[in-house]
């Protein structure tokens, strides 16, 4: 495995974008947002006419938690893992946004596509050459890691042998 900025010009032998679940749109987000916020409102106006007007800060409080985890999980939903083997190698690259956070380039003879186990039930989809280990597709459930490292494996042994 090396580090490698650029993924071959060629045609592509495999390609695959892996990337978490997206959240719903901005429109449907502000709605909700509004929605909460008209209830969160009433309720802590009805707690300080009821004399408990601390709780209308908490409520306040929660709201704005409300807002940031929503911001949070749409800048986390930006994140993607592109993965290309051509004639050049099999090429990784970890993507926020519209900038490349890493890169990798594996030599497809050598890698090896596996499914370890971290906890009961639970494994990591992994590539690993020259005692170098990558993880990949952390947010993926555990059925499409399966299916996502057989079809890697079917690609690079098609490769290996159309290239052997």
């Amino acid at each position: 495995m090396t580090d490698d900025a650029s993924a071959g010009t060629g045609p592509a032998a495999f390609e695959a974008v892996l990337y978490p679940n997206q959240p719903p749109p901005t429109s449907s987000l502000v709605l909700l947002v509004v929605a909460v916020a008209s209830v969160a409102v009433g309720m802590s106006i009805g707690f300080y006419l009821a004399g408990a007007w601390p709780v209308s800060g908490f409520v306040g409080l929660e709201l704005g938690l409300l807002i940031a985890a929503l911001l949070w999980t749409r800048r986390g939903a930006r994140y993607r893992e592109h993965v290309r083997l051509d004639d050049t190698g099999l090429h990784v690259r970890a993507i926020a946004g519209n900038r490349v956070l890493r890169a990798w380039r594996f030599e497809p003879y050598w890698v090896r596509v596996g499914l370890e186990p971290v906890r009961h039930g639970e494994r990591v989809l992994q590539l690993s050459a020259h005692g170098r280990t990558l993880t990949l597709g952390r947010f993926l459930t555990s059925a499409e890691r399966c299916d996502f490292a057989a079809a890697l494996n079917r690609a690079l042994g098609r490769y290996r042998e159309n290239s052997g």
